[in-house]
């Protein structure tokens, strides 16, 4: 069996090869864990989505027999927004493969085929982490209103220009002990309500830098509360959970996110994210760039990442590339609140 027919097998199928990367162990970001990101698959490489401006006014009392005001008729605004295509590429050398085959000598064909399958799901193991991360980098940035590429300053989109509004603030005096910390948290949640409209939600989860968290827990008004939570939780479960804390109907949690230099979170500051609003958060996914894709729903098995193999010029070995194509959006992005803190 000559070493690269291996690589004609079933086995290598593009079908084959996407399985497998999907398949590999998940290494969810903390967003992908909390699941607020409805996946959809898309046929198109750009989402258009539609808002109705309409808002519910009071009626205007007027005399029996008069007239009755006229309803205003709002226009419907259509914005559309282009996919990301995130890919990446690894390849497995001839060399390598020789090395795995000497390796396996006296064993089966099967055997030597299973040795190249490792090597194989390996590389595809680091390829799927680096594309769950930058999904998740996606995701961060379309919480906080700008998704921003690897280099953590190149801004990818901007849903603050693309939705025509201004991002939501709200300070925390930290630094001052007398500070209501339980109001300036009504506060902020009254802001983030406000942009929801009549949308309802089912609670509060806000993604803390560790600064902010620090700072948070450290304050007079908290840190009694804090201290009483964990020692509840430590009884109960036998061991503290990373960084979560309950306080003012609020999930603070120390957010855990870097990839190379790139913080998620800058250290000082939070995002308070109303959760279980239907269709606030939603990630799609567009067809990959392959010509047997166009047009096509991405399916569950090329959901969210696809792979496929390629033969390389004299037979030197294959390349191996997996790729996603997601949009993450926050459709109202003034709901999530950004926080700072003096």
């Amino acid at each position: 069996m000559e070493v690269l027919d291996i690589f004609k097998g079933d086995a290598f199928t593009l079908a084959s090869l996407t399985k497998a990367i999907n398949a590999v162990d998940y290494v969810p970001g903390r967003i992908g864990q909390l699941r607020w990101f409805r996946e959809e698959g898309i046929p198109s490489t750009f989402v258009i989505v539609e808002e109705d401006s309409e808002t519910i006014r009071l009626v205007e009392s007027q005399p029996r027999g008069g007239v009755p005001g006229v309803s205003s008729t709002e226009k419907r605004k259509a914005r559309s927004f282009s996919v990301p295509h995130i890919p990446t590429m690894d390849k497995v050398l001839a060399d390598e493969v020789q090395n795995v085959r000497a390796y396996a000598t006296g064993q089966s064909p099967s055997d030597q085929l299973l040795m190249v399958q490792q090597l194989v799901e390996r590389k595809l193991t680091k390829m799927r982490r680096r594309i769950e991360g930058t999904i998740e980098f996606h995701r961060i940035g379309a919480l906080a209103g700008k998704i921003l590429d690897a280099d953590g300053t190149t801004t990818i989109l901007d849903l603050f220009d693309a939705f025509e509004v201004e991002q939501q603030t709200h300070n925390f005096a930290f630094s001052t002990d007398a500070t209501d910390v339980r109001g300036v948290v009504r506060a902020a949640q009254r802001k983030g309500q406000s942009a929801l409209g009549a949308d309802s939600l089912t609670g509060w989860h806000a993604l803390c830098g560790d600064d902010f968290y620090d700072a948070l827990i450290a304050h007079p008004k908290v840190q009694g509360l804090f201290t009483a939570f964990e020692d509840a939780r430590i009884l109960r479960d036998g061991a503290a959970a990373y960084g979560v804390f309950i306080f003012g109907g609020v999930a603070w949690e120390n957010y855990r996110g870097k990839l190379g230099d790139v913080e998620f979170i800058a250290a000082d500051e939070a995002l308070l994210v109303p959760t279980g609003v239907d269709g606030l958060m939603v990630t799609h996914y567009a067809p990959s760039d392959y010509v047997d894709r166009v047009n096509q729903i991405p399916s569950d098995v090329g959901l969210p990442i696809e792979a496929r193999q390629e033969l390389m010029p004299m037979s030197k070995g294959v390349v191996i590339e997996a790729q996603s194509n997601p949009l993450s959006l926050v459709t109202k992005p003034r709901a999530v609140v950004k926080l700072t803190q003096s």
